[in-house]
């Protein structure tokens, strides 16, 4: 008899956990409401921002419930806030795992996809500027002037790319290779169909396991652009910040140092190079709070600081009370970001 008492017990448990892990959870991906979506594509150009998960551990009973659609990064939530605060003129959507079923309900991912991030998140970058249009940049960036010059030119063109990716060590000047993590695209555009289709293709395939070692986004990019020379407009490498005005490459050493950096005259942005997430030597930047890189001397503080508003940057660096106020990117620099969970880029305490 206690043996059928605990095995009953066990069973309403299971059944009980089941119902708070599958219907309680609040990251399960939204349903599309069209009424809802069609504003948000009117009145100014669409700019993506994607944003991936994070890991926390709030919820003790489930591992896999181990994430939020949070900006943890302190030096990533403000260099998104530097672009919030530098296109005025945009509609911005910032994009989740979570939220992606409102602009591409035709993709569909389980949540140990998410461990191939270079792939989905190509694909997703392509489905999206190839059904919407409009300008892609990548959240680890430092805006320093408006993006709205470059999507004009796509009244003039399918897209437009800056030239010169930033693996490359020496810039020609009229070379294939761009840099995808900026690009504007015309809404409703072939070429971008394309792309995404190939990278779909890579992804559904499983094909993961080598798409970042062989590039492959970059050799499908190039190739699109060798067959629509025509099509296409290459601006001019340097643009992105990751070259000097001589044209070397700008090195993570040089934006962590307190050194001055000579960028081009015509520097819209600063990229950050991808290895700041990837390895372990640069976790003591990772872990700073956002008023201590704004307090700091290097470069890319003094970068932030100019990118921001005056007062935002202020409000951050004089706090002294013993709890940071959770305030969305959104409430400070504007109403023109479209995330549909307002907390998404919150600023930490130091």
């Amino acid at each position: 008899m206690l043996t059928e008492t605990f095995i009953f017990a066990l069973l309403w448990l299971a059944i009980l956990y089941y119902f708070v892990y599958h219907w309680g959870k609040t990251d399960r991906p939204q349903k599309a409401d069209v009424e809802t979506m069609i504003p948000l594509f009117t009145g100014r150009p669409v700019m993506w921002i994607f944003v991936y998960p994070t890991t926390n551990s709030r919820n003790w009973a489930d591992f896999g419930s181990r994430k939020m659609d949070a900006v943890n990064l302190p030096w990533v939530n403000l260099c998104v806030s530097s672009i919030v605060n530098q296109n005025p003129e945009y509609n911005i959507h910032i994009v989740t795992p979570t939220n992606l079923s409102l602009y591409l309900p035709e993709i569909t991912f389980t949540p140990s996809d998410i461990q191939h991030q270079e792939e989905l998140r190509d694909w997703i970058k392509w489905s999206l500027l190839a059904k919407y249009g409009g300008t892609w940049i990548t959240p680890t960036c430092v805006c320093l002037e408006s993006m709205y010059d470059i999507t004009l030119l796509t009244e003039s063109c399918e897209m437009a790319v800056i030239g010169c990716d930033s693996s490359t060590a020496v810039c020609l000047g009229d070379d294939d290779r761009v840099n995808t993590d900026v690009i504007a695209v015309r809404p409703k555009s072939a070429i971008a169909a394309r792309i995404a289709d190939a990278i779909g293709a890579f992804y559904n395939n499983k094909l993961a396991s080598g798409y970042e070692f062989r590039q492959s986004e970059q050799y499908i990019v190039t190739q699109e652009i060798r067959k629509n020379r025509d099509s296409i407009m290459i601006l001019p490498g340097g643009l992105d910040g990751t070259r000097t005005a001589t044209g070397r490459p700008v090195s993570i050493e040089n934006l962590l140092s307190q050194n001055e950096v000579a960028f081009p005259e015509k520097c819209r942005m600063v990229l950050m190079p991808d290895d700041i997430l990837r390895r372990d030597i640069w976790g003591w930047f990772n872990r700073m709070s956002e008023k201590q890189v704004l307090m700091s001397d290097m470069c890319i503080s003094r970068l932030l600081r100019e990118s921001l508003p005056h007062d935002v940057v202020m409000m951050i660096v004089e706090d002294d009370g013993d709890e940071w106020p959770v305030t969305a990117a959104s409430d400070i620099l504007g109403k023109n970001v479209f995330n549909t969970q307002p907390q998404l880029i919150t600023f930490s305490k130091a």
